[in-house]
């Protein structure tokens, strides 16, 4: 608020806002994705601002129109990591599990084998009915995260995709344990539907 009030076209600060705004109880979906929508009015060409949009479309369980959106986010920049990622979440939200599996094999390669990128393609694996698939993802995660840093809350959604139930709640509990931002997000992401069902989540959220 400080940022905006300094400098009113501060897109960055502005989607920020409305992202954590909701996640904490200051914004409904309809606020916080009008305030993307301004922030993109004034930086139409921002593939990160688009981005956003469409990031916060999908929280809001408004999938397809989260997926024309991270595909407008692509088309303004093709090599854009977030974009990229974009449409990689936009695609399993609307169900399209084959097509995340195919699109992660580029994305992976160009990123290093993202952590957020590995998370999406364990959970499109999980819900393709392919659990054992989603098991050597959360495998090479876990292994690599002795070495190098993993999101804890990554590494739990791949878990529970492998049906790895209490593995997966005990790395959530680490992620807030050790701060990390994405516990926040993951309790507004629809990827994070079947954790959030479990009745020890309440606990988890509190």
């Amino acid at each position: 608020a400080r940022a905006l009030a300094t400098d009113p076209r501060h897109v960055c600060a502005r989607c920020e806002r409305s992202m954590w705004g909701h996640a904490f109880g200051a914004y409904t979906w309809d606020e916080a994705i009008a305030e993307c929508r301004r922030a993109r009015g004034d930086d139409p060409l921002n593939s990160w601002v688009i981005g956003m949009e469409s990031m916060g479309l999908g929280f809001a369980g408004r999938h397809e129109v989260a997926l024309r959106v991270a595909e407008e986010a692509l088309a303004a920049d093709g090599e854009s990591f977030f974009a990229q990622w974009n449409l990689l979440r936009a695609h399993g939200c609307v169900g399209a599990h084959d097509k995340v599996i195919e699109l992660a094999s580029g994305v992976l390669a160009v990123s290093g084998r993202h952590h957020w990128v590995m998370g999406m393609l364990a959970w499109s694996f999980g819900q393709g009915g392919r659990p054992e698939k989603a098991r050597a993802v959360y495998e090479e995660l876990a292994a690599r995260a002795s070495w190098e840093f993993v999101g804890p809350v990554w590494l739990a959604l791949a878990a529970d995709s492998a049906g790895l139930r209490d593995e997966a709640l005990r790395l959530v509990q680490r992620g807030y344990d050790e701060g990390d931002p994405m516990v926040v997000l993951a309790t507004l992401m629809p990827t994070f539907d079947g954790l959030r069902a479990d009745s020890r989540w309440a606990a988890l959220r509190k």
